[in-house]
């Protein structure tokens, strides 16, 4: 029976994903940790498939004739222009390429303005697989039927909707738990959870799963749910001046309690969301780092390089994102008639201030 990277993960005492970014040559892995994944491999003789997908001439599914042109198309759903500027698509798209380019795939990337219709560039004759993110229509579904398809970031409006495609996102539930921990452990009693886009799905079941850890935490902790009356496009772009007023709004709340009453920790569930509530706290006398401690998500460079002192982020795990999509993305090209609808949620990862 062939050795599993599972096994050599186990005897390593190391994750399934630390093996694989080993063998896959990622930096900033300590060389003990490199020294005991290598001896594993040796003493089980694991053959890590990846070298094989790294090798044009020979890749995974290419023995089977699965990969037909080597191409996959991304395509963006009703998404501006701008939003291709923000920095979690950037990373996502670069995570995203890099993992193809290591499987021997090419990305073509495509926009549609009209939610209802597939570009006639989209054929199953000229790409092995769709990657896919935005809402996506009745009609464009039915177009894509026969596609090997993973949507990413995967946001259903309604319960089920999502539910057509194999998918890859961000665990929600998990950042609302380990930002409320974080604070918890830091010793605070009074927190609060601010929402800066009344309209996110995702914003709110982060909202759901902070509040959820505070009721169950083992001593008594007072968690303040607050909501912005705002609401964005689907792409994500927002009007600046009307988000600050909205979060102002909502601060103010915070600023017209009693200062023994007011929430010491604050969980905000977007950088860029965070640089405007460091706005408004000042404005109000609140000083971000001293009188109420802040925990953002996303872990964009851009934004928390604005606010000092720069708080705690929840890294999204972008990098994880793309080689977990691309993974899916063989597997549903390998086995085309494969059940469809499973949901991989990629684990976030808390990054410390300073």
């Amino acid at each position: 029976m062939a050795v599993t990277m599972k096994q050599v993960a186990t005897k390593a005492n190391v994750s399934d994903t630390t093996v694989a970014r080993v063998l896959d040559g990622y930096p900033h892995i300590s060389p003990d940790i490199i020294d005991r994944v290598n001896q594993a491999i040796s003493e089980l003789g694991y053959v890590p498939k990846r070298n094989a997908r790294r090798n044009p001439k020979k890749t995974a599914f290419n023995s089977n004739k699965k990969i037909k042109t080597g191409l996959v198309g991304f395509l963006l759903v009703q998404w501006t222009p701008d939003y291709l500027s923000q920095p979690l698509m950037a990373q996502i798209m670069a995570a995203t390429e890099r993992h193809l380019s290591m499987n021997n795939l090419q990305m073509v990337f495509t926009q549609l303005p009209d939610p209802d219709t597939l570009p006639p560039l989209v054929t199953r004759q000229r790409f092995d697989g769709v990657l896919l993110m935005g809402q996506v229509s009745p009609k464009l579904k039915l177009a894509l039927a026969g596609h090997n398809v993973v949507l990413m970031l995967g946001g259903p409006r309604h319960t089920g909707d999502d539910y057509w495609a194999d998918g890859i996102g961000s665990d929600y539930p998990a950042c609302g738990y380990m930002a409320a921990k974080y604070l918890i452990d830091r010793n605070h009693k009074k927190i609060a959870y601010l929402n800066p886009v009344s309209n996110h799905g995702g914003f709110q079941e982060i909202g759901w799963s902070f509040q959820a850890t505070t009721q169950h935490h083992h001593e008594p902790i007072d968690c303040m749910m607050l909501t912005c009356d705002f609401n964005t496009s689907q792409s994500g772009i927002f009007d600046r001046d009307k988000a600050l007023k909205s979060i102002k709004d909502q601060i103010k709340i915070i600023a017209d309690m009693h200062k023994d009453d007011r929430p010491t920790g604050l969980h905000v569930p977007a950088d860029d969301s965070a640089v405007l509530v460091y706005q408004a706290l000042k404005s109000f006398g609140i000083a971000p780092g001293v009188d109420i401690d802040i925990i953002s998500r996303r872990n964009q460079e851009i934004h928390l390089s604005q606010m000092h002192p720069r708080p705690a982020t929840i890294d999204l795990n972008t990098d994880e994102m793309g080689r977990r999509a691309i993974e899916k993305l063989l597997s549903r090209i390998a086995n085309p008639t494969a059940p469809v609808g499973a949901r991989v949620l990629i684990p976030p990862k808390l990054v410390m201030p300073g």
